[in-house]
This record gives structure tokens, C-alpha cells and sequence, in this order.
């Protein structure tokens, strides 16, 4: 929706969009035995949801001259909603995955390992904290939101 008020000196637009991205060609690695390194197929669905709010001012209006301000805030959430039949998680570069239920491009990794109650445990020869053998998501690359 756009709004106007004051003779067009304040604007506010707001957008709320839900989208289904589908027939996305990826590139999915294979095993050396199959004598190929990787083949293309379409990967799945993504979704996109968010919200986009700008606010336009004209804050100075005189003769030969006028200010126009505008400032826009972003909110997007991405989630992986499905990976074709056999693809449960795939590394797309780095340290980034995709895999059904995260964000695109989610950081995988280890975390040290804990108590139920959250107290590290560590290893009483080296000092250091065992590392969990459930290695998962330690961070979303995507911004929480843009202004």
C-alpha cells in the first residue's frame, strides 16, 4: 500500500511478500566412484517472506530547490522448504549448506560439548572442552534485516 499526507511531503509504502522460488538448477556433488564429480538438477523450493517499509520526506521545499529523503527497512526470512527426493543436506561454498528447514546458505559446524544443564565438558587431560559429535547450524548468513 502507498500512503501520501501533507501536499506529498510524507510517504510511507509498506509491502509484505510471501514467494515461492521453485525449478532452482543446482549443481549436486557426487560419489569419485560414479566416475563424475557432480550433475545439475533442479534442487527443490525456497520460500521468502518479509516485509519492505519506506518512508519518503521532503523535508525542504523552496523555489529552485527541494530535499528528498528516503529511507527503506527490510525484513526477509528464507527458508529452505524442500530438497529433491534423496538430497537431504548439500554444501553450496565454504562452510555454507542448504538443507530443508534452515536458511540458504546456513554455517555448519561443531559446537563444545555440554551438560544437560549447559556446563562444559572438559577434557580433564588437555583442558579443553570435548567437542559435540552432532555437528549443526552455528550461524544464518542472511541479514536479520536491512535499513
Amino acid at each position: 500500500s502507498d500512503m501520501r499526507f501533507l501536499k506529498g511531503r510524507v510517504g510511507l509504502e509498506l509491502t509484505w511478500y510471501d514467494k515461492r522460488s521453485t525449478d532452482l538448477i543446482y549443481s549436486i556433488g557426487l560419489p569419485q566412484t560414479t566416475g563424475y564429480s557432480s550433475y545439475f538438477t533442479n534442487l527443490g523450493e525456497i520460500r521468502n517472506t518479509g516485509w519492505e517499509a519506506a518512508l519518503d520526506l521532503k523535508p525542504v521545499i523552496i523555489k529552485n530547490f527541494h530535499w528528498d529523503v528516503r529511507a527503506i527497512f527490510t525484513r526477509n526470512i528464507n527458508t529452505v522448504e524442500r530438497l529433491i527426493p534423496g538430497l537431504t543436506r548439500d554444501i553450496i561454498g565454504g562452510f555454507n549448506y542448504i538443507e530443508a528447514g534452515f536458511p540458504y546458505g546456513y554455517l555448519r559446524g561443531s559446537f563444545s560439548a555440554r551438560t544437560d544443564d549447559g556446563q562444559l565438558l572438559i577434557n580433564p587431560s588437555s583442558g579443553m572442552p570435548f567437542l559435540d559429535p552432532n555437528p549443526g547450524m552455528v550461524g544464518n548468513p542472511n541479514a536479520d534485516y536491512k535499513l
